[in-house]
């Protein structure tokens, strides 16, 4: 009769001991989560720094044709050229009316629709380190084609890079 509240008692320190393990080993867990994720975000903001793009050269035709320049102007290279986005936003001076366009990237065997593609990389000693890569200190050729032509002459483009930074410029088309 005097045991069955000590093994009740033992079984109980025994119980509170192992939620004990359990809690600390989730907290240890989460800890080891949070970690994980501030340091992706502080290498993803320190790739931002890094990166930098300057656009140049925007040249086209209202019957949908554009061309321009990217300069990687920044000490982080751009390895998904084709992840890229390009924007176009053209205002029609007569009414102010603002149209705005994602461009995607060409696809394979693609020859009609709206499409930008990769007209070559220019350094001072070519592509030649890491082809296909936008390194700094090279210079991207895009081209945007419409085959629907474009809706005004006045217009912006803009470019944002995989890593979210920015650049753009404003062009005439004639």
């Amino acid at each position: 009769m005097g045991f069955g509240p000590v093994i009740a008692t033992a079984i109980s320190i025994v119980v509170l001991i192992a939620a004990g393990y359990v809690l600390i080993g989730g907290m240890a867990q989460s800890a080891d989560v949070t970690a994980a994720t501030m340091k992706s975000s502080g290498d993803l903001k320190n790739q931002q720094l890094k990166t930098a793009m300057e656009l140049d050269g925007a040249a086209g035709y209202l019957n949908g044709s554009l061309s321009f320049d990217v300069a990687n102007s920044g000490s982080e290279k751009i390895t998904s050229i084709s992840r890229m986005d390009v924007i176009l936003k053209f205002t029609d001076p007569g009414n102010g009316v603002v149209d705005t366009y994602w461009v995607p990237y060409q696809q394979p065997g693609q020859t009609t629709g709206l499409y930008w593609r990769n007209a070559g990389i220019d350094s001072i000693t070519g592509d030649a380190i890491n082809p296909g890569m936008l390194d700094p200190g090279e210079t991207l050729h895009v081209e945007v084609a419409s085959d629907t032509g474009f809706p005004a002459s006045i217009g912006t483009v803009l470019v944002a890079a995989p890593d979210g930074v920015t650049a753009s410029t404003r062009f005439i088309l004639t």
